[in-house]
């Protein structure tokens, strides 16, 4: 018996949800995209990172084993996803939405294949697309030239709007807030983790309150004392705190994929002298980087 079950599906369940940034912000980003189409004579792009495909339709994917794409040409701008995620992605995309089900394994490239018919040079992230993903690509595109978009993309996103600022201005402040909440957690004897929790959750609820509409997700603190302090990405631990003890905080609120961070370093009730000297050191270096920050100075310059 032939399998007739449908391959691709349109789940345009509910309406469209707030967006994080306007419609003209969200254009902007897509005729620039546009723009490196033509001048690199692509018939379109497949967009599959995490950032290019959050910057360019505002829908931030969960992974989770499956495969995603944002498919842009000089007419349409198509999110593909899979069935698990339903409707969510058609509702926070900018543009349009196609879901492959997992009826056949090929169906991801399928979905691919109705929206670029006759392609014949396509941009795909070459930082991003491993070689086996290439591999299958090529067979689903055969004859196609792949072409890198990457490395011009990323130059497209350095450049920040000012809504774009807005929002990283929040996401500093968002910082500040768990920070705080953490120096207030901080006690001998509590452990690493009740530490970040504090941090953490005080973090979201804020996000939760500032952008009703976001998505909360991956927003988190990273907490270290004593020995765990001597990697920056050491991860938090049961460890409770000692009294003389070096302490990490770092606050990462992340809002519709933004990064913002916050890093500090502490002494639990008091610093030795080693601590101090080496501190001031660090404070040194840093009040001579200060000096040298001007319009015109590049960073390899200040750090030398």
């Amino acid at each position: 018996m032939p399998n007739e079950l449908l391959r691709l599906q349109n789940m345009h369940n509910g309406e469209k949800v707030v967006p994080t940034f306007s419609d003209a912000e969200m254009a902007r980003r897509q005729d620039g995209l546009r723009k490196i189409l033509a001048e690199l004579r692509l018939d379109g792009a497949i967009l599959t990172s995490y950032h290019n495909i959050c910057y360019f339709s505002d829908f931030l994917y969960c992974y989770f084993g499956r495969r995603y794409a944002f498919v842009v040409t000089d007419k349409k701008a198509v999110s593909i996803s899979a069935g698990i995620d339903a409707g969510q992605p058609w509702r926070r995309t900018f543009g349009d939405n196609i879901t492959y089900t997992d009826w056949q394994r090929d169906n991801y490239f399928y979905a691919l294949q109705q929206q670029l018919p006759g392609a014949r040079r396509l941009g795909i992230e070459f930082d991003h697309v491993n070689l086996d993903f290439r591999n299958l690509l090529q067979d689903a595109f055969p004859g196609v030239e792949f072409v890198d978009i990457g490395a011009p993309s990323m130059w497209l996103r350095t450049i920040k709007s000012s809504e774009e600022i807005a929002l990283i201005k929040e996401g500093a402040h968002t910082a500040d807030i768990g920070g705080e909440a953490i120096r207030n957690a901080i006690r001998e004897g509590v452990p690493e983790y009740e530490v970040a929790l504090a941090g953490t959750q005080t973090m979201v609820r804020h996000i939760a309150k500032t952008f009703p509409h976001a998505e909360l997700m991956d927003t988190w603190v990273w907490f270290q004392s004593g020995v765990n302090t001597d990697g920056a990405h050491n991860p938090v631990t049961s460890r409770k705190l000692a009294k003389g003890d070096i302490l990490s905080l770092n606050c990462f609120p992340m809002i519709s994929g933004y990064y913002t961070a916050l890093e500090r370093t502490l002494f639990l009730d008091h610093a030795s002298d080693e601590h101090l000297r080496i501190w001031e050191i660090n404070c040194k270096v840093h009040r001579r980087g200060l000096e040298l920050l001007r319009p015109g100075a590049r960073c390899g310059d200040v750090a030398t």
